[in-house]
């Protein structure tokens, strides 16, 4: 997903940034495909088009699922929360 956000709005000026984040809305496997090395491998080619565009990505985990050790291990951090889920982001690199 690619966001136009409003960098600056002032009576003087108003910037646009393209894409100045990237929000990994849904990711979803069978368990069938769990364990396997799947989602490591989906979630890398992600972030290295993140990384390409110098992008953080950001996503949303429930508390309870057992991704958040693979969106750890990518080096996402909790920035907020809610009673059920996590507000994680990577930051750019």
């Amino acid at each position: 997903m690619i966001d136009v956000v409003p960098m600056d709005r002032t009576e003087e000026s108003f910037e646009f940034a393209l894409a100045v984040k990237m929000v990994l809305a849904e990711f979803y496997l069978l368990s069938a495909f769990h364990r396997k090395g799947i989602g490591t491998e989906v979630l890398s080619k992600i972030l290295g088009e993140a990384d390409a565009k110098h992008l953080p990505v950001r996503l949303q985990c429930l508390k309870w699922n057992p991704a958040l050790s693979l969106y750890r291990r990518a080096g996402f951090v909790v920035t907020g929360e809610s009673d059920t889920h996590y507000q994680m982001e990577r930051a750019a690199a």
